[in-house]
């Protein structure tokens, strides 16, 4: 669940209120405006659950915001947790991947820097529209609306795509 959150002078977060999804399911960030992200672990989860969250950038730059400092975000049933405070700094389309898993996992290894803007164009044209198809093919059709689940008799993770727009 996403969280516009107000800060103290040290960077805590003192309150938080729920954002709302648009009527076309788009999340709309306030560049300059402070959030935080919310993880549960539902009351009926038969277990444990390992959290990630991974921002994809309007560049294609890839970062794992959560776990940040932490070495993983263990939640039990019923349990929640809160991220650090963020700040919406860069005008564009988002692309928030939140997983969660039965067992932990590093994925720093999808990590990579903002491809560089070519030519002074914004719109990267056929490549863009063939990354994003290929990255994420449910997302580009459904807006990040779907939960997929692996599947196996037994489901060992659960991912959600949600396209955030900072204006």
């Amino acid at each position: 669940q996403l969280l516009k959150a107000e800060i103290n002078d040290d960077g805590k977060i003192v309150s938080t209120e729920a954002i709302e999804p648009e009527s076309d399911k788009r999340v709309l960030l306030e560049v300059g405006t402070v959030y935080a992200v919310k993880f549960t672990n539902s009351s009926e989860s038969k277990g444990p659950l390992y959290f990630t969250a991974i921002e994809v950038t309007p560049n294609m730059g890839i970062q794992v915001v959560a776990p940040y400092i932490e070495n993983e975000i263990k939640l039990f049933p019923g349990e929640s947790y809160v991220s650090d405070p963020f700040e919406a700094d860069t005008a564009g389309e988002l692309y928030e991947i939140l997983l969660a898993t039965q067992e932990p996992h590093d994925f720093a290894f999808v990590e990579q820097d903002s491809l560089p803007q070519t030519r002074g164009s914004t719109d990267m044209g056929d490549l863009q529209g063939e990354l994003t198809e290929a990255l994420f093919p449910n997302a580009a059709k459904t807006r990040g609306s779907r939960v997929q689940k692996k599947k196996t008799a037994e489901p060992a993770w659960l991912s959600r795509v949600i396209q955030w727009e900072a204006l």
